[in-house]
């Protein structure tokens, strides 16, 4: 079975239990969606306004497949390891992944770690924890301001949990270009 498939504008990728959408969204953005669940949830969550449909550029390979929205793209190795680039090819995200999946990977190492791990909740659904690669250059802004020394949060912990108690909608802005992600 191919890891690989496009449906509807999305690229899709099935491995094991774990399946992983990369859609378009809205001009030069993507929304990532990964779930363990049988079908992949229907909710739009904190995404309600209405985007225009876009046909990205997706190529499928033996061992990676790719995604372009306008100036963005995000490639998937066959074993499931997400990089995002904008339009000069550099990586603006790239995920975490220290196993021996695949033996010729950079990444390869001993130590197991996924780049996305899911937790299980009871009831049936799933805690879903993404790993990124960090940036030396790169400084992190946002969360609000608390009564705390730092203005740049890089390498500071924080938890999504505990400061959704405080904000209806996280936003971070990183230095590196500009680029924003929000958290929901």
């Amino acid at each position: 079975m191919d890891v690989f498939r496009t449906e509807n504008n999305c690229l899709k990728f099935h491995y094991d239990a774990e399946e992983l959408w990369i859609q378009p969204w809205g001009a030069n953005s993507f929304r990532i969606r990964a779930t363990k669940l049988a079908e992949m949830p229907k909710e739009n969550w904190a995404l309600e306004m209405p985007v225009e449909d876009i046909v990205p550029k997706i190529q499928i390979e033996e061992k990676r497949a790719s995604i372009i929205n306008g100036k963005i793209k995000a490639v998937i190795s066959s074993y499931g390891k997400l990089t995002i680039y904008n339009s000069k090819d550099e990586i603006l995200l790239d995920e975490y992944l220290r196993n021996r999946l695949d033996v010729f990977a950079d990444y390869c190492s001993a130590l197991d770690i996924e780049a996305r791990e899911f937790k299980p909740i009871l009831g049936g659904d799933y805690h879903l924890s993404m790993r990124f690669v960090s940036n030396p250059e790169e400084k992190i802004y946002g969360m609000g301001q608390y009564q705390q020394p730092y203005l740049n949060l890089k390498g500071t912990d924080w938890h999504r949990e505990i400061l959704r108690q405080v904000f209806h909608l996280l936003f971070l802005l990183w230095d590196m270009d500009f680029y924003g992600i929000i958290l929901v």
